[in-house]
């Protein structure tokens, strides 16, 4: 298998965890959304709108784009953040559908979003470098959100790859 048709292939799972999770989020009492949960955000509504967040910034990234605010993930209704996430995963199926051996070697400079990194002049890594990480985090925090719905009585939906290969 090429790089390239190992990166689709590593979206196409990354479309379909979050279209899982998605499904999930979406049938959950409104009530549930906001309840305090023990990890590292309070609740399921902003561990979700952190991951919305940080998808577009990395798609920011990917396009050479500066970092996108933040603000207009959080004025999002629920149902409006849940579609965007999904629009966004299928955004990176379209985009790595164009990627080829160059393009993945390509240095990306982009800047931390961090305000205690406001002065750091940025970083340069490899297209290749970015999109693995873009995928790794959806990834690590589904894996609180996991931890978050358990918490709130709820069986949370099989996401891991072997489950995506089994479908």
């Amino acid at each position: 298998m090429t790089l390239e048709a190992h990166y689709r292939r590593l979206f196409d799972y990354h479309r379909w965890r979050v279209e899982q999770a998605c499904t999930q989020l979406a049938a959950m009492s409104p009530a549930l959304l906001d309840e305090p949960v023990h990890g590292s955000f309070a609740n399921v509504r902003a561990l979700v709108q952190h991951m919305v967040w940080v998808d577009r910034l990395w798609q920011a990234r990917v396009q050479h784009q500066p970092n996108p605010p933040i603000a207009p993930v959080e004025a999002l209704a629920w149902a409006d953040l849940l579609s965007a996430w999904q629009t966004q995963a299928q955004w990176w199926m379209t985009f790595t559908a164009e990627l080829n051996e160059a393009r993945l070697e390509a240095l990306v400079r982009y800047r931390s979003a961090a305000a205690s990194m406001a002065d750091h002049p940025g970083f340069e890594h490899p297209l290749s470098d970015l999109l693995f990480q873009a995928q790794d985090h959806t990834g690590y925090h589904l894996g609180q959100l996991a931890h978050a719905l358990r918490q709130l009585g709820l069986k949370p939906a099989a996401l891991g790859y072997v489950a995506w290969l089994w479908r």
